[in-house]
């Protein structure tokens, strides 16, 4: 039996309806690929390349950045992303 993941009610004047929100996706074990080459049926690799350097470089190596004019970035991070005001909304 399916778990409601959020209980609450609807009210209108004097009337209350209960309402309960389920999830409407379901998580299984489904079929994957993998890339493979043509040619000769290897798998192949996704490489992170620098095109100044001309080198692949490693996953640790990079960084967040928002471009706000034409090849100017300004880099940001996780702690600027937690930091953000959030707001809460209970409205569907």
């Amino acid at each position: 039996m399916a778990r409601s993941m959020w209980k609450g009610a609807i009210q209108f004047g004097l009337v209350t309806i209960p309402v309960k929100l389920y999830v409407a996706t379901e998580s299984r074990a489904g079929v994957s690929f993998n890339m493979l080459h043509a040619e000769d049926l290897s798998r192949i690799q996704m490489k992170i390349f620098c095109p100044v350097e001309e080198e692949v470089i490693s996953r640790s190596d990079t960084v967040k950045g928002f471009e706000y004019a034409p090849g100017d970035y300004v880099v940001v991070t996780d702690e600027d992303l937690e930091s953000l005001p959030l707001k809460t909304v209970r409205s569907i």
